[in-house]
């Protein structure tokens, strides 16, 4: 085997290397995205309708799941909405909690938006 040919199997070794890496990325790297995601609106008062825990996600995909989660009767603010997620802020005992849930388990309770000083999400965000 010549020099060249050498360099060219060494180089193709090394193309398939990295192709392997980059085609077992794991789907969560979106999970750590700081893109901006979803329809901001004002924060408005929720509440967490349904059975069971609502786990957080750190992103609005299922693969973004976390080990924090609220339970039902538990309230925070809602702020923005993709794709049948929400956007949520969560206080308890002192800790900030933010991250994405499944819209879907949140019933809106803000009672600004009854008085007509805010405008509500839209309606086909939250749970009716």
């Amino acid at each position: 085997m010549n020099r060249m040919t050498g360099i060219l199997l060494g180089l193709v070794a090394l193309l398939s290397i990295a192709s392997a890496q980059t085609a077992n990325e794991s789907p969560p790297s979106r999970c750590q995205s700081k893109e901006n995601l979803g329809e901001p609106f004002t924060p408005v008062e929720f509440k967490v309708v349904g059975q069971g825990r609502l786990y957080f996600y750190s992103a609005p995909f299922p693969e973004c799941k976390m080990t924090i989660f609220i339970i039902p009767n538990d309230y925070g603010y809602s702020q923005a909405l993709h794709e049948g997620w929400a956007s949520i802020t969560y206080f308890s005992q002192g800790d900030v909690i933010s991250g994405w849930v499944e819209a879907k388990r949140l019933e809106m309770t803000d009672p600004r938006v009854a008085r007509g000083e805010i405008d509500a999400p839209p309606k086909a965000a939250l749970a009716p």
